[in-house]
């Protein structure tokens, strides 16, 4: 065989063994906008091989998250050869890489409408409103006309509304925003906010230190946002509470107004416990101080002695050391 031919001969030999060496190859882009919410091999380089089948598993290799709107993300060369050994590729060496060592990403967007994050938020908030309040309102303030988002799959979902005690008359609801099924960004939708709910209210003026009694109060519906505090409920007329200060007639009540009952009051007639041993005597002394159960407090004997006692119950103390 001539040399030409040994030479011809021996090239195709190399350009054959270097095809079945590199069964694929990518090269890199400088530069690519991905429609997604996940980077693939195949959107930011050209990919090719003899098996078509492995090369379009190739191409469809993530690398990860797409940068938000706006923003970019580099993908480096070697980022890749990492990532697809890690995945079981290239292990052999059998993909040729060339093209840029950096790829800038970018994500392509779209302008939606965002009357449906607005009626996710107002959806979620009158749900969760209408629970425990009548007559729910609900007016969006500043609300977003249109979104900057991925061309992707958009979908939004409402977080469970944390709702303030008392009612505020603004109130704001997030929403979450995922596109193709990854959580793409958080937004809070504002809200004017108006309710109705019945309420106990003082059925007249009652004075300070008024105990609280069915008597004494009506119920009254009101707008939920103008109650300064939390509401007393029905079992509050049982739980022995007083008055913590004046109230006028049609005010509503709130745990502000109100304070537990002292088992003994400054100035009355109690029963003072004392004993020692199998001898046990009681007398009654005037209580020089409020106290609740298990306090302490100075009360005065009938011969004017003072004596400290702890508090026992309603109406009783029990001297020191007995």
């Amino acid at each position: 065989m001539s040399s030409p031919f040994r030479a011809a001969a021996l090239l195709f030999v190399l350009l054959a063994a270097s095809a079945r060496a590199c069964a694929s190859s990518i090269e890199l882009l400088p530069e690519a906008t991905i429609d997604g919410a996940n980077v693939t091999l195949g959107e930011i380089a050209h990919v090719q091989g003899r098996d078509s089948a492995g090369t379009a598993a190739l191409a469809a290799v993530s690398l990860g998250p797409a940068p938000h709107v706006g923003l970019e993300r580099r993908v480096r060369r070697d980022d890749i050869v990492r990532a697809l050994r890690a995945r079981g590729w290239d292990k052999d060496d059998n993909v040729a890489y060339s093209g840029a060592t950096v790829a800038t990403v970018r994500a392509a967007s779209q302008s939606v409408k965002a009357d449906a994050l607005t009626q996710c938020a107002d959806d979620a908030l009158r749900a969760a409103l209408s629970a425990r309040y009548r007559d729910v309102k609900l007016s969006p303030v500043d609300a977003p006309v249109m979104l900057t988002l991925p061309l992707a799959q958009i979908d939004y979902r409402a977080r469970p509304p944390l709702l303030p005690m008392p009612l505020a008359r603004r109130v704001a609801q997030w929403v979450d925003v995922y596109a193709d099924g990854r959580l793409y960004r958080s937004l809070p939708v504002t809200f004017d906010v108006s309710a109705r709910v019945d309420v106990l209210a003082a059925g007249r003026d009652l004075a300070q230190d008024t105990p609280l009694a069915a008597s004494g109060v009506a119920w009254r519906e009101v707008d939920a946002t103008r109650v300064d505090g939390q509401p007393l409920a029905q079992q509050a007329l049982s739980d022995g509470l007083t008055m913590r200060h004046a109230v006028r007639a049609g005010q509503p009540l709130t745990s502000r107004d109100v304070a537990v009952r002292p088992a003994v009051t400054h100035g009355d007639w109690v029963v003072l416990q004392a004993g020692a041993g199998a001898v046990h005597i009681e007398e009654r002394v005037l209580a020089l101080e409020d106290g609740h159960p298990g306090a302490r407090v100075h009360v005065k004997a009938a011969n004017g002695a003072a004596l400290s006692a702890r508090v026992v119950g309603e109406g009783g103390v029990e001297a020191d050391g007995s």
